[in-house]
């Protein structure tokens, strides 16, 4: 990527209209129904599930739920077209959009200098977004939904020295970003922004390794390290709190934040006491863990922190009688940070949240997948309890998508089928797992001892 381009994305960004910014979104309440608006970087990958995870684990005092609404391929137009059938129904009350990166033509950024019917052509498509977004906000606001909050399109990375390149593309996300912006102050909705940061985080690391990303090779869909770091920026956009716990013991004090400390002893081997804490800690699967080394995630996000000031030593710390760590005194008075210790009980029980919840979003992806299939034979006007006409219509729909998407598609269609029978009993699952969960992120009180090894 030459530095010509570079400087020519972030001027075309830097020259976009400056305007108040809306006030960052609130964090979600408990009785919000969120509506994930978006389209592949939603609909089977886990931005929306890790942050869901935050707040089942950060906030168990709140019945939030979070209903993936993403399809792959979609646009802010497709959103206005199966609003009244895929996205209403849901009755959300917020509504977090989460789309443009198939809104901007990006075919009309390929190498070489643009003609004009090509500059038309791009104008006409952020046109067209900015169009059917306002349609998409009015209509969302008009049936039900409290709050828009408008998420800017995760980066199309056309700065990685890797493989094939459409230059140009994200500054038209930039643009679409700074749409979303404009609605907001219109809707009096909110903003998050990611757009810019992941941009700048791709850059900053590109100055040493020109083959960075945080994106994926294909420049569009991040891995589950991009996934956390979409997550990360969509909760400090919230201003989404940082401590699941604190606990600081000294001179047989006990010092606490979102906890409740009783029957503090001390002696001069250690100490004990019972702790019940009001979150528990935000556990990262290990897919997603190198995102600690791009963004202060467990800075800002994830401190479960513990801190005693004990005699010179070397300590052992119990919970529930099971080992979790060995600390020196010198660690300790420092404070250690708990939440990522997989050995603790909190841990444990954060980790089984995470596993139902992954097979909550599992049965959620189906149910998209159906509705990706829905959104192509719907306009075509068959009758969906005739399954020969159905798939005879999507057949022909097939003949005019490149024979390399055929297998894809048929797979779907297949997805379409199993799920559509079974469509009743699937909601039944997604209904009893959501309830698993809001009784698996309750906090129980735990048994701490402090002994000092000999």
């Amino acid at each position: 990527m030459s530095w010509h381009l570079t400087s020519c994305i972030l001027v075309t960004i830097s020259m976009l209209p400056l305007q108040a910014a809306p006030a960052p979104p609130a964090t979600f309440q408990s009785g919000d129904t969120v509506a994930i608006i978006g389209d592949s970087i939603t609909h089977g990958r886990k931005w929306h599930r890790y942050v869901y995870n935050y707040y089942l684990t950060r906030f168990p005092d709140r019945q939030v739920r979070f209903v993936n609404l993403g399809i792959a391929g979609d646009s802010a137009g497709g959103a206005v077209r199966r609003l009244d059938w895929d996205i209403l129904p849901n009755r959300p009350n917020v509504a977090a959009i989460f789309l443009g990166m198939n809104d901007v033509g990006r075919g009309n950024y390929a190498p070489g200098e643009p003609t004009e019917a090509v500059l038309k052509a791009r104008q006409a498509a952020l046109d067209n977004y900015a169009k059917n977004m306002d349609e998409l906000s009015q209509k969302l606001l008009a049936n039900g939904v409290q709050r828009l909050v408008f998420i800017t399109p995760s980066p199309y990375d056309d700065t990685a020295d890797i493989g094939e390149n459409f230059p140009g593309v994200n500054a038209a996300l930039a643009r679409c970003g700074q749409i979303g912006r404009e609605l907001a102050a219109k809707y009096h909705g909110s903003v998050i922004d990611l757009n810019g940061p992941m941009t700048a985080l791709n850059l900053e690391h590109q100055k040493t390794d020109p083959k960075f990303t945080v994106i994926g090779p294909d420049r569009v869909h991040p891995g589950d390290l991009g996934m956390m770091v979409i997550a990360y920026y969509f909760l400090t956009g919230q201003n989404a709190p940082t401590l699941v716990s604190r606990v600081a013991i000294a001179n047989g004090k006990a010092d606490t934040a979102n906890a409740d400390l009783t029957n503090l002893r001390t002696t001069d081997q250690g100490l004990s006491f019972d702790l019940l804490e009001k979150s528990l800690p935000w556990p990262i699967e290990a897919s997603a863990r190198p995102a600690l080394d791009l963004v202060p995630l467990e800075q800002n996000l994830n401190q479960q922190q513990f801190a005693a000031t004990l005699p010179a030593g070397t300590y052992r710390l119990t919970i529930n009688n099971q080992p979790v760590g060995d600390y020196t005194a010198e660690a300790l008075k420092a404070g250690v940070n708990l939440a990522l210790n997989d050995k603790t009980p909190q841990y444990q029980q954060a980790l089984k949240v995470w596993q139902t919840n992954e097979q909550r979003s599992a049965l959620e992806i189906r149910i998209r997948t159906m509705a990706q299939i829905q959104a192509i034979i719907k306009p075509r006007g068959v009758n969906e309890d005739d399954p020969a006409a159905t798939e005879a219509s999507f057949n022909e729909w097939l003949s005019h998508v490149g024979e390399s998407m055929h297998p894809y598609f048929k797979s779907q269609f297949n997805v379409y089928k199993s799920t559509r029978t079974d469509l009743p009993n699937l909601k039944q699952q997604i209904e009893t797992l959501q309830q698993q969960l809001w009784q698996l992120d309750q906090p129980v009180p735990h048994h701490y001892e402090l002994t000092r090894l000999p």
